[in-house]
């Protein structure tokens, strides 16, 4: 019995050991308690609490060698898990998995969305209303309302790398990385590479080119005519030998993976850039061919191509409105047709995008603000009001 009893205390003893010491109880702490972490600034110090007792934030952040998304959203807002919002406020990454030192990250969005929109005037973004300042409306009053911005305050610009639309033809004119000297097939900065043009006059010895990569093939919604090709910028490099028609082009700067196949292009002053909008000139209706990344429903900083171009009056900065008349509801079962025009409803706002690259028959845009998911297959509108 003595036996039984000392074998009992030890299995009693081992299972706590075991279990180890217990959860301490999570403090409640309600929203208007929580404070925001600071980011440690350089030299590995901790930020100090600022006056009245608030952590201060940051808006941006200057890469360094090291840096992730997931820490720097960790770090700045405390969450890792935001990294995919933080990208869609940062266009200029294509890849959240490669930043690079010197690029800027920004934790916020450059403007608010929009609960209403006006078509062809100004590009804004409104600011929060009150709720309690707020006319009671009656239905007839909110139709009449609708495309209508209180208290917006405009948007200046927006920064999105260089990726762009082009043409067959376009495509047909640009050099060709043949080979390398590199025994690799990941080619990145420093490594030295042979390019193949086909005018011999391009390559010039210190000439800066510029790498990009044919994403996929842009078909039109609507006629299902091909249309072109989206390109995603690579790097840049410099020519330091040509030998006919082979010029060799050392990497100086790669945001991603370069590889053989990968086509050349002359040199852009930056390979991102900042867009300004710009009134518009002319008035065009055309569609939404297709988008940057492969999904259904579009939304604010996804990029697009737009099928109207600079041969029909578009230039950078222009503004156009997603536009719709259809029945806002579906029916379970029911799937939404491309290119539906519905004249029995009205005609309403749904989206505006601004153009930040505008080629001969085609044009990339930026959704700069959504009231609902957009569509490829949507119709765009521009107008001078």
């Amino acid at each position: 019995m003595a036996l039984t009893t000392t074998r009992w205390f030890v299995l009693v003893a081992v299972a706590m050991l075991w279990a180890g010491p217990a959860p301490a109880q999570q403090e409640v702490v309600t929203p208007e308690e929580q404070e925001a972490v600071p980011a440690p600034p350089e030299g590995g110090q901790e930020a100090q609490p600022a006056a009245g007792g608030k952590t201060q934030t940051e808006a941006e952040h200057t890469v360094v060698p090291g840096d992730t998304l997931w820490d720097l959203c960790a770090r700045y807002l405390n969450n890792p898990w935001y990294w995919p919002r933080v990208w869609s406020y940062n266009p200029e990454i294509s890849n959240p998995h490669w930043i690079y030192p010197g690029q800027v990250v920004r934790f916020y969005p450059t403007g608010e969305l929009p609960g209403e929109m006006l078509a062809g005037g100004e590009m804004e973004v409104p600011e929060p209303v009150e709720e309690e300042e707020e006319p009671e409306l009656v239905p007839e009053q909110m139709v009449q309302l609708t495309g209508r911005i209180v208290r917006a305050r405009t948007v200046r610009s927006v920064s999105i790398l260089r990726d762009a639309f082009i043409t067959s033809e376009e495509l047909d004119e640009l050099g060709t990385i043949t080979g390398s000297f590199e025994e690799k097939e990941y080619l990145a900065q420093y490594d030295k590479v042979y390019v193949k043009f086909k005018d011999q006059g391009a390559a010039q010895v210190g000439k800066r080119l510029v790498f990009i990569r044919t994403v996929k093939k842009v078909f039109h919604p609507i006629t299902e005519e091909f249309r072109g090709y989206y390109t995603r910028v690579l790097g840049a490099g410099q020519v330091v030998a040509v030998e006919g028609d082979i010029a060799t082009v050392v990497i100086s700067t790669s945001l991603d993976p370069i590889f053989r196949g990968d086509r050349v292009t002359p040199w852009v002053a930056e390979l991102s850039k900042n867009v300004a909008p710009r009134r518009n000139g002319v008035e065009l209706k055309g569609y939404i061919m297709d988008a940057r990344v492969a999904i259904c429903n579009l939304g604010e900083r996804h990029v697009v191509f737009i099928d109207q171009g600079s041969e029909q009056g578009v230039e950078e900065g222009n503004i156009f409105d997603v536009v719709r008349r259809e029945d806002g509801y579906m029916a379970q079962g029911e799937t939404r047709r491309i290119n539906t025009w519905d004249k029995s409803v009205p005609m309403e706002i749904l989206g505006r995008i601004m153009v930040v690259d505008a080629r001969p028959t085609a044009s990339t845009g930026i959704v700069l603000a959504s009231l609902r998911e957009l569509r490829i297959g949507d119709r765009v509108l521009m107008t001078t009001q």
